[in-house]
């Protein structure tokens, strides 16, 4: 007796609805590929039950299909799988699908990876691709939801889009801190040492972050025995979010007159670099311009608002990085945010 394989998933999201396709294919049947080839069949379906005839489903109605498909691969140990030499453990069906509910993407979005989805009518077997969400619901308020089948055009060759990330709690910090050896990036802590990671960016989610450089001091005195073959420094970063546009604000003085200099004299570096900026003008005094780069907004608060004849430049780190910001600071009113 055959049993059937689940090699895949991929929810499709639909405004507030799901709906769950899964790759399966029976043990015992086969299919040849383009080559010619004898193959295990797979074919893309929406696992409905036990809503049958419907397409689109709630995240508890979710829940309920996998809780309905988890009843049958505990009572047939054996009958669904993972792949062909290794079943469902007991509950592990329900949670490989409910991670679907995470990674459900658009219609648009499968498309941007080379995924097309096609709508096939039931009684006619005439299949129609849809390239958008509004061109599926279009096809379905026509042909009807309970004689309409949707599948991805190719099991052997489907490409998942890259799931989005949540922000991290150290990206809303203006900074924080790591520790870093010659090896890299310090990562975790293991049974035979310390692992780390070769990278140029300390922000990256495997490496471990600190809130104060009390809080990193003190984890390595209480981890003493792990840093004792490898010599670690603290090493401050400045999170994604504080540095997207750095804010040089220059005061009236003898090098820079109430009037803006002309761009070669206060930023000969830029122009060589060919960064585009464009001239506008201080909110508190118009006859007073600056410049600002078109890739940075200003991220400067109300309460920090330029002052009086003031002369505010704003730089992104990401088009020039190699500009010293201290020495363009001609003023003790000059600041950088």
């Amino acid at each position: 007796m055959g049993s059937e394989i689940y090699y895949d998933k991929a929810f499709v999201s639909v405004g507030n609805l799901f709906i769950p396709l899964v790759c399966r294919g029976s043990t015992n049947t086969y299919e040849f590929n383009a080559h010619g080839h004898e193959v295990a069949e797979r074919y893309w379906s929406v696992l409905n039950l036990p809503y049958r005839g419907r397409l689109l489903f709630t995240s508890d109605e979710i829940q309920k299909i996998a809780e309905t498909h988890e009843g049958f691969s505990s009572g047939n140990r054996g009958g669904m799988r993972k792949s062909r030499n290794s079943a469902f453990e007991a509950g592990e069906f329900q949670r490989w699908f409910l991670v679907g509910l995470k990674n459900a993407h658009t219609i648009e979005e499968y498309r941007q990876y080379g995924n097309s989805v096609v709508l096939t009518a039931r009684h006619t077997q005439k299949a129609t691709y849809a390239s958008t969400t509004e061109a599926f619901l279009t096809a379905l308020s026509r042909i009807g939801e309970q004689n309409i089948a949707i599948r991805f055009d190719s099991c052997r060759s489907f490409y998942h889009p890259p799931r989005v990330s949540k922000q991290s709690k150290f990206d809303k910090l203006k900074q924080f801190y790591v520790l870093k050896a010659w090896s890299g990036y310090f990562v975790k802590r293991t049974r035979h040492g310390v692992m780390t990671i070769r990278t140029n960016d300390p922000t990256v989610a495997t490496v471990r972050k600190f809130r104060t450089e009390r809080a990193v001091q003190k984890y390595m005195e209480e981890n003493a025995p792990f840093f004792s073959s490898v010599p670690f420094s603290v090493e401050c970063v400045r999170s994604k979010e504080a540095v997207k546009a750095t804010l040089v604000c220059f005061a009236p003085c003898a090098e820079f007159p109430q009037k803006a200099p002309a761009l070669p004299v206060v930023f000969p570096k830029v122009l060589s670099a060919g960064i585009p900026f464009r001239r506008r003008r201080c909110a508190s005094d118009k006859s007073a311009p600056a410049f600002r780069s078109r890739a940075s907004p200003c991220h400067r608060s109300h309460s920090e608002g330029p002052r009086q004849n003031e002369l505010s430049y704003i730089i992104s780190p990401k088009n020039y990085s190699g500009l010293v910001i201290g020495a363009l600071c001609t003023s003790d009113r000059a600041r950088h945010l």
